[in-house]
């Protein structure tokens, strides 16, 4: 009988509406750049596309996992680090950023954090 179950879960016509989609558990947000070492300014963030996405929050985060910048909303999968927020960050530092997707004022979801440490 179980034989039976697990024939019929394979078998099963893949639901193009999965949660994924919808931005629930099982999608991910793919952060694409910054990564590892960073030798120049400014920083250029960088991830996927969302699906669902209306906006996006990129968050800059030190070792202490304190927030040193936030984009606030916006629609764009890039986003610059702006000079000023970019003279408080020190060389040889290690530092971590996360992307949050919103749809309308809903989350739908956060990524995991990324690290890059500068260096010159």
């Amino acid at each position: 009988m179980i034989m039976a179950a697990i024939f019929l879960v394979l078998r099963a016509p893949l639901n193009k509406d999965s949660g994924a989609m919808r931005g629930e558990a099982g999608a991910a947000i793919v952060l694409l750049n910054p990564r590892g070492v960073q030798k120049k300014l400014p920083l250029h963030f960088e991830w996927q596309p969302y699906p669902g996405a209306e906006t996006y929050e990129v968050k800059v985060l030190d070792e202490r996992l304190d927030i040193v910048w936030s984009s606030g909303r916006i629609r764009a999968t890039s986003r610059d680090l702006p000079p000023g927020p970019a003279k408080g960050l020190k060389m040889g530092a290690s530092y971590y950023w996360k992307v949050a997707v919103f749809s309308d004022d809903e989350i739908l979801q956060e990524s995991g954090l990324q690290s890059f440490q500068l260096q010159e």
